[in-house]
């Protein structure tokens, strides 16, 4: 069942869970919680989408490896996350448990959220220089 913003626009299962991981960001925020911004990020995404495990990571690079396509199995995926350092690699790695399996709309949110985790590793590096 779709709903409607506050423009009377029908929105759909996507946006309404953008829009919870977006909020649940800024709630972390205004809470000013001793968690990273990155911990928040991925403890949001985990309880939105009943996931048993979320992980936001840049790799060393010793460790970089040629991520052009999401890897995916029933129950797990590893995305590529943009950067801004082209030095630089991040992941997003999402996976279940029991028989849930992940779904075409579990990673059509995991694809425009490996976006948002891009503007995430950001901020909080920035967050990191001001200390």
């Amino acid at each position: 069942m779709e709903r409607e913003d506050g423009a009377g626009r029908p929105t759909g299962r996507l946006e309404q869970d953008l829009r919870a991981i977006v909020e649940g960001l800024g709630a972390h925020l205004s809470a000013a919680s001793g968690r990273g911004l990155g911990a928040a990020f991925e403890q949001a995404l985990q309880r939105r989408l009943a996931l048993a495990h979320v992980r936001l990571r840049e790799l060393p690079p010793r460790a970089h490896a040629r991520l052009v396509a999401p890897t995916r199995t029933p129950d797990a995926v590893v995305l590529p996350v943009p950067t801004a350092d082209p030095r630089t690699q991040a992941v997003l790695e999402a996976s279940t448990q029991g028989a849930r399996r992940l779904t075409d709309d579990d990673l059509e949110l995991l694809l425009a959220t490996a976006h948002l985790a891009g503007l995430v590793l950001e901020a909080a590096q920035i967050g990191r220089a001001h200390v």
